[in-house]
């Protein structure tokens, strides 16, 4: 959590700053913006085990986990493909993958939209509404008012600090004017 200047961060009521690394990366997931610094292993296959792997899961239940989230981001094709050779939407796609093998309560997801086509990016929108169906947290940082649409809350920012917080349950025309009017004035 690099940056942090003041304030705390806190998890199920908990301060990170006394949580143990192992601990935190249990409850959060990231996929990073530049996913080249993310995807290291051979195979997309071996990308989306690591974290089950690592964290002592049996074997079983790691081919479950892989078999799952391939379906689930509709990338069984690449299962044996190495992610350095993917494009940039794939690779977000096998980033994400990783993410959801851990399981993690929160994710957070660092402008994985630009590298997508539209197909994909409807894909990740229909991921993002089931995980939160499903009770997770979901951080996603955008500069695209289209892709923040879908949020239950839009936290503008300027300067690293939070300068409105918009609930984003109004009707679309409204909610696309009021971000519009915020990224207008940052010009």
């Amino acid at each position: 959590m690099s940056g942090i200047i003041s304030g705390d961060i806190l998890i199920e009521n908990q301060n990170i700053k006394k949580m143990n690394l192992s601990d935190i990366s249990k409850k959060i997931g990231l996929v990073f913006q530049e996913v080249d610094n993310q995807l290291f292993l051979p195979t997309v296959e071996a990308e989306i085990a690591f974290s089950p792997e690592n964290f002592c899961r049996p074997f079983d239940e790691i081919e479950s986990i892989i078999n799952q989230t391939l379906l689930l981001l509709e990338i069984e094709h690449l299962r044996h493909k190495n992610p350095s050779l993917l494009s940039g939407g794939e690779k977000h796609l096998v980033a994400m993958a990783g993410v959801l093998s851990m399981n993690p309560q929160i994710i957070i997801l660092d402008e994985i939209m630009p590298g997508l086509d539209e197909s994909n990016k409807k894909l990740v929108t229909d991921t993002i509404k089931h995980l939160r169906d499903l009770g997770k947290t979901i951080i996603f940082i955008d500069h695209n008012i289209d892709n923040l649409m879908i949020a239950d809350y839009i936290f503008l920012m300027k300067n690293g600090r939070i300068e409105d917080k918009i609930k984003g349950d109004m009707d679309d025309e409204h909610l696309y004017n009021k971000l519009t009017d915020f990224f207008l004035s940052q010009i």
